[in-house]
């Protein structure tokens, strides 16, 4: 019998590491918005804020492996968003922290709406991801 190749296409595990960054940062999104009554939104907030980031951009740096080994670009709006997307996310999680640091009102809305954008881009970037591949 010959061997069986486990190994998922790179497509799919960008997809799979943005897909899971888009859910922690909506779940964070929603406990924000829904759960701030108990009392552990907070520390629930900030790790699914930061893990999400991480898996976006653990998600960016396997499409550029994807590319840089001779994958189809997907030149348009689906890279360009999905590099501001990710660019949107780190300085949303940058300013989360930041905030208590300098205890500035501004730098908390600015945080509270980035965190919002990302997610909503996020998703729209998704909907250009699965148009591309086919699905949508």
């Amino acid at each position: 019998m010959a061997p069986v190749d486990a190994s998922l296409p790179p497509y799919l595990i960008h997809a799979i590491l943005m897909a899971g960054g888009f859910i922690l940062l909506a779940t964070g999104v929603f406990i924000v918005m829904r759960l701030r009554k108990q009392r552990w939104w907070f520390k629930t907030h900030r790790m699914l804020g930061l893990l999400g980031a991480v898996f976006m951009i653990v998600g960016w740096t396997a499409a550029s492996i994807m590319l840089a080994e001779g994958g189809e670009n997907p030149e348009g709006l689906h890279a360009f968003l999905g590099l501001t997307v990710i660019l949107v996310a780190v300085v949303t999680a940058g300013l989360g922290l930041l905030q208590f640091r300098l205890k500035k009102k501004q730098i908390r809305i600015i945080h509270h709406w980035t965190g919002r954008a990302t997610v909503i881009l996020q998703a729209a970037n998704i909907a250009l991801g699965l148009r591309l591949i086919g699905i949508l």
